[in-house]
């Protein structure tokens, strides 16, 4: 295991941060919502608007719809493996971000738990001299 604790205290808090960023970032490119919202106008520019804006919401937020309506799959079949890949990159990059949170969390606490023992027991030394 790592012996300095505090390195381990700053590489779990490293971790939670690199984590944290995986979280929050879009995996949806701009391009890709901007190309999305408008070919949403363009499929369903005859409907009402809150339609239109909760389809053109999507865009912001589902990999999988964002790959079908940019796509020009001509059967449900091409759609289907169309989004399939496009969730199943989308799943692989939120498990790496959560195995990292997981990990910094873990580096964190032990390595914090142990930086407080160890300047604990060095103030016990010195009240004992």
């Amino acid at each position: 295991m790592i012996k300095n604790k505090t390195l381990m205290l700053i590489l779990g808090i490293v971790l939670l941060l690199v984590g944290g960023f995986l979280q929050i970032k879009s995996p949806i490119s701009s391009a890709d919502i901007n190309l999305c919202q408008r070919e949403v106008a363009v499929r369903y520019g005859s409907s009402n608007d809150s339609t239109k804006k909760m389809l053109s919401d999507k865009c912001e937020s589902d990999v999988g719809y964002v790959a079908l309506m940019t796509s020009d799959a001509s059967s449900a079949n091409q759609a289907a493996q169309v989004i399939s890949a496009a969730n199943s990159s989308s799943l692989g990059s939120g498990m790496l971000s959560l195995f990292l949170l997981g990990v910094g969390l873990v580096f964190t606490l032990v390595g914090a738990v142990a930086v407080i023992a160890q300047r604990r027991n060095a103030r016990k030394k010195l009240s004992i001299k």
